[in-house]
């Protein structure tokens, strides 16, 4: 074969072979952001059950049987660390003969059912009535606020209940959590005649620990991002640059936004406003004034003849 015809056919060819790679490079650079995508979210949705799965875990406290007894349904409501109590929705149930019909839930008898609660020692269950949903407030224990998001805290449920002539009736209970924001995991039970007892530990979600974690990392993110902005700006003296003024100088005020935006609302002063939001508004504050005093002196320079 002629050495001119091989020379025309490369021609022909080698401009497409570019083509095809860089068209073969973007497929495989987007099937594999596809690829990486779908595990995180499929990671994220298995990391959402576990946790939905622990939060929602049922403890049953007590005695089960078929005699007289006083079955609790307990739910945490709410965890209120600026009051120090945990709130609980109550439900009592009469079972066995202390119920004329279990079906009903009618008291059969009056029994006087002793809380946890600081303000409302006892609630009293009267005979031929219908026991209504109680809330009860249970103090909180063992824990410092501003250590947000590392703050524990604990709270002991106890329980009793005993008939007119002083008689101890059984009680049980079935304990659950419902705060999205908190977890709340029973550390030791005790059943006696005379009530339970259910210790509790507290401590934040997995899904608040994550994102007061990412909020930290974003603070600084920002704050260091204008940092590079504003030695830009004053080492190439671009004078007063007004949409970067104004992004550095937003980002101030985004910075409180973001901080008052944690969940859980923590107190001024928490391990999260010293681990980054004083320091980042630090950053940023001090960014913006160096770019603004180099382009201002950069600025009066260009008006001088």
């Amino acid at each position: 074969m002629p050495e001119s015809s091989i020379t025309d056919q490369q021609a022909e060819v080698d401009p497409i072979t570019p083509t095809r790679r860089r068209l073969r490079r973007s497929v495989l650079i987007s099937v594999a952001v596809v690829l990486v995508g779908a595990a995180l979210v499929a990671s994220g949705i298995l990391a959402y059950i576990n946790e939905r799965n622990d939060r929602q875990h049922l403890s049953y406290v007590g005695t089960a049987g078929q005699g007289a007894r006083l079955e609790l349904t307990v739910r945490v409501q709410r965890v209120d660390v600026a009051g120090e109590e945990m709130v609980l929705s109550v439900l009592p149930s009469p079972r066995g003969a202390l119920a004329t019909d279990e079906a009903v839930g009618e008291m059969a008898q009056n029994v006087r059912l002793y809380t946890p609660s600081l303000a409302q020692s006892s609630v009293t269950l009267e005979k031929g009535t219908i026991p209504a949903l109680q809330h009860i407030d249970v103090p909180l224990s063992d824990g410092t606020p501003t250590d947000y998001p590392f703050d524990h805290y604990s709270a002991d449920i106890v329980w009793a209940a005993s008939a007119d002539d002083g008689t101890p009736v059984p009680v049980a209970m079935d304990f659950e959590n419902r705060d999205p924001f908190f977890s709340v995991h029973p550390r030791s039970a005790v059943a006696a005649t005379q009530g339970i007892l259910l210790e509790t530990e507290i401590g934040r979600s997995r899904g608040t620990f994550i994102l007061a974690w990412f909020m930290m990392a974003a603070m600084w993110a920002m704050s260091l991002a204008v940092l590079g902005g504003a030695s830009v700006m004053v080492r190439r003296r671009l004078g007063l640059v007004w949409p970067g003024m104004a992004w550095m100088a937003a980002t101030v005020f985004a910075l409180v936004g973001l901080r008052n935006a944690a969940p859980g609302s923590p107190p001024i002063g928490s391990i999260i406003d010293y681990a980054a939001f004083f320091w980042a508004e630090a950053v940023t504050v001090a960014s913006v004034a160096w770019a603004a005093v180099a382009g201002l002196h950069v600025e009066h320079h260009r008006d001088e003849p």
